[in-house]
């Protein structure tokens, strides 16, 4: 009587077969690219923070946002006082605080400030939550606004063409 192990094709098959089976059973089919449903503006004393865009990865979070209409009398000209150090947190359904992995860097663009922000993984489920913003990077404290609340809805990234 001859056994499978005696047809090595015929195993290697099988053994893949099964593997197969076991990496779509523990693969989780349902995260995907998930991005910022349609971008989100606030002004306030007329400076306008707007969040371009978000793309959700499994592994982390980037944010896009541009910062218009900043005046130059609202940064601190002290070289002692180097001003507000921004600490953007995005906060979770759970009220869970994502923490910025990064510290804010400009990224290339018009008259205004371009600037991505990097957070860790946002929950597949989450699909509401808010970007807070404590102050404006060098700007001096009590002349610009602070305490920046904009809420992002996320959806499923569109099928690529």
């Amino acid at each position: 009587m001859k056994r499978i192990y005696d047809h090595p094709i015929l195993a290697f098959l099988i053994s893949l077969f099964i593997l197969l089976v076991v990496v779509y059973v523990l693969v989780d089919h349902k995260v995907s690219l998930r991005v910022l449903a349609e971008p989100v503006a606030q002004t306030r004393h007329g400076i306008t923070i707007k969040i371009e865009d978000a793309l959700l990865f499994s592994d982390k979070t980037q944010v896009f946002l541009s910062v218009k209409n900043i005046s130059f009398k609202d940064y601190s000209h002290r070289k002692d006082l180097i001003g507000c150090i921004s600490d953007a947190k995005i906060r979770l359904p759970s009220r869970t605080l994502l923490q910025q992995e990064n510290l804010p860097y400009n990224t290339p663009g018009d008259s205004r400030i371009g600037i991505m922000i990097v957070f860790g993984a946002i929950p597949y489920k989450a699909n509401n939550v808010t970007l807070t913003i404590s102050c404006l990077m060098f700007t001096f404290p009590g002349l610009a606004p602070e305490n920046w609340e904009l809420p992002m809805h996320f959806i499923p990234a569109p099928p690529v063409r």
